[in-house]
């Protein structure tokens, strides 16, 4: 899909996720249900590998009931880069934070931001830089299915800004399999990525794996991720749509 530069500037961007976390807490005087079951950790380690490099990084995530229908996500990240060819090596480190409003039955709409430093090794020179991240995303349930649209820009201490648009679907094959398809862009890059995740019911619904093929313009891409999910036994249809 073509994405236009401009279309999503950052002040628009500020504005909804505002406007989001206003409605959000205007529903609060009015609701009387859940939006999270109970608060839940995760921690994951992925890997990743593309033409152009591969990386290694841990994430963790810890999720909150606010109040009837809200949640807040708190999350936080380390990446490493091995880059081949010409491309460089690089860590990095991102904090952030997501505010969230949903439904069981109905679905889920999620604003967030997320502050990130990166460090890359160019012979003798070390490059910094500074990024921030500004996301709101709604995935819709029908039956079986996860219908998402997600838009994003990040705004770089060094360089220019980016947008992000994603359009994907999901399908539960049963309880603790799901699979699904992504199309997204950034920029007028386009991209697109196959994926699944599965939760062996051998390890207590304490674990998940997932896997991920994507591929755009020139470019392909392999990911694998496992998660430890703590406290919290419960199917992944569940833990996505009520925790």
């Amino acid at each position: 899909m073509p994405i236009h530069k401009n279309y999503f500037t950052g002040e628009f961007v500020k504005k909804i996720v505002l406007l989001i976390i206003l409605l959000c807490f205007r529903f609060l005087l009015i609701a009387d249900s859940s939006g999270i079951e109970e608060q839940n950790y995760r921690l994951s380690i992925s890997g990743y590998d593309s033409e152009i490099g591969n990386s290694l990084s841990l994430s963790g995530s810890a999720r909150f009931p606010v109040a009837d229908y809200t949640g807040i996500s708190l999350n936080a990240g380390l990446a490493e880069f091995n880059g081949k060819n010409s491309y460089v090596d690089s860590s990095g480190q991102a904090i952030g934070m997501d505010i969230f409003f949903r439904k069981y039955d109905l679905g889920i709409i999620q604003a967030g931001y997320n502050y990130g430093k990166s460090q890359s090794d160019i012979g003798s020179s070390t490059f910094r830089n500074d990024s921030q991240t500004y996301s709101l995303n709604a995935t819709y349930y029908i039956e079986n299915f996860d219908i998402l649209l997600a838009r994003s820009k990040s705004d770089f201490e060094i360089g220019e800004s980016s947008n992000t648009s994603t359009m994907g679907i999901s399908y539960y094959i049963n309880d603790i399999f799901r699979a699904g398809v992504s199309a997204g862009g950034m920029d007028t890059q386009d991209s697109y990525s196959l994926g699944a995740t599965y939760q062996p019911e051998i390890f207590n619904n304490d674990i998940g794996i997932s896997a991920g093929y994507g591929f755009g313009k020139g470019d392909a891409s392999y990911t694998i991720s496992l998660s430890y999910y703590f406290g919290t036994r419960v199917s992944l249809l569940d833990r996505i749509r009520k925790y």
